[in-house]
């Protein structure tokens, strides 16, 4: 069970833990507004105490500058333990509050931003998972587009522009949010140079969706999932609030996106190495269901690269890295930077004279 956020509401970690733990063999924990002084009252420092990382033989690689090996602040982790299909990478995006029980830190929204050691580490953990073939799956608590009142902030309060646009630029196969207390799911996403970020604010961008129906074909864009639908009194979806849902459901109905059937319940997970196939398990009479497969002949290329700092200055040293999915590895990276130089290889480092 990934538990995405806002896990109990309560001072008590301890007591949910166990009640959770005995109806689920495995709980695994990313914070939420609600575990830190940002709404309160848990802590997640707490909650990863008593509901501790369970997969035995399998690694948790945390983030940077993160406390207790970075399970339940910012981490990854990569399953099955022997020939993994996918990597999980838990991201605070939009956290910004604090805690104090076990240990004594604060979130800061900037570990993120390009240039960062967190930006480095997300990278780097998505680009090594594509490159080894497995699948990548990125999980947070707050979301940015939204059938509901959620949405980007650049204040710091939710996820980030930037953060969000991140996940797309990096290819990543599936974002999976809970915050806002509805179920929605996206159509598959990308940006591009026609589509340079994607917005939550109407009217949305036709160049921004590569395919409005299940079937998704791996590589070729990204979904994103609001499944807010664990416990918490669900809201109502505003109708045509997201130009990019395929579909949603909250205590309200929408055409026929939805039912209105204020259905609480878990999305169920099926992962293949050439499929991620999954189900809504509500106790309604909503259901909703999707695949992200394989593409069965000749795939094409994707490729992406980045670089930092993203505003350099002429004689400052900028580092390039790149990243290929699909096609026929192996994959080999020329540069040409525009003034007469070239390169080769996955990451360099260059710099302007003019």
């Amino acid at each position: 069970l990934l538990a995405l956020g806002d896990l109990g509401y309560g001072t008590n970690e301890q007591e949910w833990c166990t009640w959770t733990k005995a109806r689920f063999n495995n709980i695994i924990i990313i914070t939420g507004n609600h575990e830190t002084d940002e709404s309160g009252p848990s802590d997640i420092g707490s909650d990863a105490t008593y509901c501790p990382f369970p997969l035995a033989g399998v690694p948790v690689n945390g983030a940077p500058g993160y406390p207790m090996g970075g399970y339940g602040f910012a981490y990854y982790f990569d399953y099955p333990a022997t020939s993994p299909l996918a990597r999980f990478i838990m991201v605070p995006f939009g956290n910004t509050g604090c805690v104090s029980e076990v240990v004594s830190f604060c979130f800061n929204p900037g570990d993120w931003e390009p240039g960062s050691s967190g930006h480095t580490w997300l990278s780097n953990a998505i680009s090594s998972a594509k490159s080894s073939g497995m699948w990548t799956v990125v999980g947070m608590h707050e979301d940015c587009i939204s059938s509901s009142f959620r949405g980007c902030d650049a204040s710091g309060d939710y996820v980030s522009q930037e953060e969000f646009d991140m996940l797309f630029r990096l290819g990543v196969d599936l974002v999976l949010h809970a915050h806002n207390h509805v179920y929605e799911r996206s159509k598959q996403l990308k940006t591009s140079a026609a589509c340079p970020t994607i917005l939550a604010d109407l009217p949305g961008d036709p160049d921004c969706i590569v395919d409005a129906a299940s079937p998704y074909v791996r590589g070729t864009g990204t979904v994103v999932v609001d499944q807010g639908t664990g416990g918490a009194g669900l809201y109502d979806v505003v109708c045509g609030s997201t130009y990019y849902a395929a579909s949603m459901d909250g205590v309200n109905a929408c055409g026929g996106t939805g039912t209105g059937a204020d259905g609480r319940g878990a999305l169920l997970y099926t992962v293949t190495s050439t499929s991620i196939s999954a189900r809504t398990d509500f106790d309604s009479s909503y259901f909703d269901s999707f695949e992200i497969i394989s593409c069965t002949t000749a795939c094409p290329l994707s490729a992406y690269f980045s670089f930092t700092p993203t505003n350099p200055l002429v004689g400052e040293q900028i580092a390039f890295s790149a990243t290929a999915s699909e096609g026929t590895p192996p994959y080999s990276f020329n540069w040409d930077f525009g003034d007469g130089s070239t390169g080769v290889g996955e990451s360099l480092v260059h710099t302007y004279s003019a």
